[in-house]
């Protein structure tokens, strides 16, 4: 589906032929038909024999969520993690395990990035609205004056990782704006807010 969308995000609505399909996933052209066939049987493509197939409206919305979420994990791999693997392969065994609650998380965490790190644009969400039943997730440093949360994803280098350990910020704490700094587990603590930046907590009303 995302080699679909690669052509819809180049040409638009026209026709892929199984050859370019063939060419692009670097498979033979039974193996693309076959391919062609299948998604068009669960209803993503209208395939015409011998002609081509074309995305329905299902397939261009399951394609451009399977590619967005497999651009912000490059991002997190590239920007976050600092892989040296090969972000491509990493982010395509990995897209699969991604569901709605943490594509959302994803996209708040890494700042709703609008490209990836090869400058390609991140596709937009089908739905902006929070997947999260109560209240959202969102980044430690935008917590306002008096507001807390709990800390319930941490996304940092390992240099990072080592120095929010240090200052007791770890999953299942909680950590406080107090106005003119940070507070965690009722001691003070001096962090600079673009680490924090990497930290999601559950926010709780201001006091």
């Amino acid at each position: 589906m995302e080699s679909f969308y690669e052509f819809y995000e180049k040409r638009g609505d026209e026709v892929v032929r199984t050859g370019e399909l063939a060419v692009a996933l670097k498979v033979s052209p039974a193996s693309a038909t076959e391919m062609i066939q299948r998604l068009a049987s669960k209803g993503h493509l209208n395939y015409v024999p011998y002609k081509g197939a074309r995305l329905t409206a299902s397939g261009l919305a399951f394609g451009r969520t399977m590619k967005r979420r497999h651009r912000l994990l490059e991002v997190l791999l590239v920007e976050v993690l600092q892989f040296q693997g090969d972000v491509h392969e990493a982010a395509c065994r990995m897209e699969h395990a991604v569901d709605d609650e943490l594509e959302w998380t994803l996209d708040e965490l890494l700042g709703r990035p609008e490209v990836d790190p090869s400058g390609r644009p991140i596709p937009p969400p089908e739905n902006r609205h929070s997947p999260f039943p109560k209240q959202p997730l969102v980044q430690a440093s935008t917590l306002g004056s008096g507001q807390g949360g709990e800390i319930l994803v941490i996304a940092a280098t390992r240099e990072n990782k080592d120095l929010l350990n240090g200052v007791g910020i770890s999953i299942g704490t909680e950590i406080l704006n107090t106005g003119s700094g940070w507070r965690v587990g009722g001691a003070d603590i001096d962090i600079d807010d673009s680490i924090l930046h990497k930290v999601l907590v559950k926010a709780r009303e201001s006091l």
